[in-house]
């Protein structure tokens, strides 16, 4: 028809849904800032449930930035291939018992669920009674609970339970969570965190410390650096890949006001996609690492007041090694006791692929230290709290969705409702991946197991997303797609943006799948024509999952569907660092497709 469309895209999306009233939590407005009723209206409950892998949405409730290297989310079972690190089936019908617990919060790469973990990382609270026994011995009842199942810490139900929450104490969105556990002795743990691209920013507040007649309520937090490893997506094909940990050993104590923060460092080295990898490739690969550096909010010099003779210390295959600073191996975590004097405990956990220096790197540069105050007490410098971390996450959110703008029509509020939070949120699913692997402009290659200078990402899973993915980021993330494309594409010159020669990365299998035709080849029919799949994608996916999911509200034929419309309006960008506007290149090209 040859009409002329202004430099931005309009889209009519026709689908079928079910009024179904969705699970859904609201931050503190501490942690709701700024505004964004886009955000507001994000569920990441959405596609987290399904008992079994092929009718689960796959989907995980992660704090993170957008296309965050390391996100951080409560783990509620074991991950590997074919199981994510959370699952929300307690909501199904017979499943109350089932995954009820956390059992730590965990950083995670894993891209899909039918990939595996790269190098996770778990922060762990836990409490032990302690009791002395005879001229400074002390035992402690319980001990710390190091394996899986043991440490699970059951969430709080409330006794006002509503549908739109689950009845949980759980909030659960992209910038911030918190969960309440029962600590096994009649106490309360409040976990709360967010998290930067490459730092974790974690706290934990204990409740009820008070002297028991059975001994002292003695908080904890146990880092898990080494764990045993699924491999394939078979329970019993268990691999024990080695870890690393160190803690933190200044020569001595530092003057009061220049108190030296505690620290754990060390390093992982599983990556469950490794029986995936090329042969040629494997002597290299074998060498990664996921580094990671924890720092907390107390000085590396435990209180004088302290009756515990080791306030932290390696556990190592079930033993227990008080004060010991440095340990390698399978099955390796460390942990760390409160002081005395405090109920809280922020930890910062830093994470890389280059080095423990890189890892400590990026903790100062995205959340940086805290500050010391008199006499060796610690107090966080203004900006640099958790609900400033939030914020910052938060805003990085909100910058993006608010480059889209939808009208939603259908037959009544609650059906209206349903249909926003089921968009935004897979809006936000689909700018979670690929994740960044630079830190300060430089990645490590597991190619070659050298460090190169540029930027990377990984995680694509290309097979099941490369059409529809990548001609919605070109619309709403174009300053994204230069760094993306050198890494997966080849040397060519196309229509909507250039490729260049890749560096790969973390070598696992989907991404090195190849995008040398359709998108990547910069075709803008084949733009186009995908915008149709992009917008669709967001949407329909998050409710084709199996029947397992609670969340699919009834896709698939129900007599009760209703026929809505959508009208999405995506604002023109250009491309960062070229010349061509896709916007206005796509907007120029005569009609828009039709669905």
């Amino acid at each position: 028809m040859g009409v002329s469309w202004p430099p931005a895209v309009l889209y009519l999306l026709l689908l079928y849904t079910s009024p179904t009233i969705l699970a859904k939590t609201i931050a503190p407005d501490a942690f709701s800032q700024p505004k964004s009723s886009a955000l507001d209206n994000v569920n990441l409950y959405i596609g987290t449930t399904g008992t079994e892998p092929n009718k689960a949405g796959g989907m995980i409730p992660s704090v993170a930035p957008p296309f965050g290297m390391t996100r951080w989310v409560a783990q509620t079972q074991v991950s590997y291939v074919s199981a994510t690190p959370y699952n929300a089936s307690w909501v199904l019908e017979g499943g109350k018992e089932y995954n009820d617990k956390i059992h730590g919060l965990v950083g995670t790469r894993q891209p899909a669920i039918w990939m595996g973990e790269s190098g996770s990382i778990a922060v762990i609270p836990g409490v032990v009674y302690e009791e002395e026994l005879d001229r400074g011995q002390f035992d402690f009842e319980g001990g710390i609970r190091t394996d899986f199942e043991s440490r699970g810490l059951r969430v709080i139900s409330r006794n006002d339970a509503q549908a739109m929450d689950y009845g949980r104490e759980e909030v659960v969105t992209p910038s911030y969570y918190s969960v309440l556990l029962d600590d096994g002795f009649d106490g309360r743990v409040f976990c709360e965190m967010s998290a930067t691209s490459r730092v974790g920013h974690l706290k934990f507040t204990y409740s009820n410390p008070t002297s028991q007649p059975k001994g002292r309520k003695r908080p904890y937090i146990l880092i898990e650096a080494a764990r045993p490893s699924i491999i394939t997506s078979t329970p019993t094909n268990v691999t024990y890949p080695p870890g690393y940990i160190k803690f933190s050993q200044p020569v001595s104590p530092p003057p009061s006001s220049q108190s030296q923060l505690f620290e754990v460092c060390g390093y992982s080295t599983e990556r469950q996609d490794s029986i995936i990898t090329p042969v040629s490739g494997q002597a290299a690969a074998s060498q990664f690492k996921g580094y990671f550096c924890a720092r907390f909010n107390f000085p590396s010099f435990p209180s004088p007041l302290s009756s515990i003779p080791h306030d932290h210390g390696v556990i190592q295959n079930g033993t227990v090694y008080p004060g010991k600073q440095e340990a390698s191996g399978p099955i390796l975590s460390a942990y760390v006791f409160l002081p005395e004097s405090q109920d809280a405990m922020d930890v910062r956990v830093g994470t890389s692929f280059i080095s423990i220096e890189q890892a400590r790197a990026n903790l100062d540069s995205e959340v940086s230290d805290v500050a010391a105050a008199q006499s060796n007490e610690l107090q966080t410098k203004p900006g640099n709290t958790l609900e400033s971390t939030a914020r910052r996450v938060r805003t990085e959110w909100a910058e993006l969705l608010d480059r889209i703008e939808i009208k939603v029509g259908g037959e009544d509020d609650e059906e209206v409702e349903v249909m926003k939070q089921v968009f935004w949120t897979g809006v936000v699913h689909s700018l979670q991946y690929p994740s960044e692997q630079h830190e300060a402009n430089r990645y490590w290659s597991g190619y070659d197991n050298k460090v190169h200078e540029g930027q990377s990402y990984t995680g694509y899973s290309i097979w099941d997303t490369y059409r529809a993915i990548w001609a919605l980021q070109i619309l709403l993330v174009p300053e994204r797609i230069p760094g993306m494309v050198r890494r997966n594409g080849t040397q060519r010159d196309a229509n909507v943006f250039k490729c260049y020669a890749p560096q790969s990365t973390l070598n696992d299998l989907e991404t090195t799948t190849p995008t040398k035709n359709k998108v990547a080849e910069g075709h803008t029919d084949i733009v186009i024509n995908d915008l149709t799949v992009a917008l669709g994608g967001v949407v329909v996916p998050e409710h084709l999952h199996g029947s397992d999911d609670v969340d699919s509200g009834g896709v698939g034929g129900d007599e009760n569907d209703t026929l809505l419309v959508v009208l999405v309006f995506v604002a023109g960008v250009a491309l960062a660092q070229h010349k061509v506007d896709c916007a206005t290149r796509i907007a120029s090209t005569a009609d828009p497709p039709a669905r």
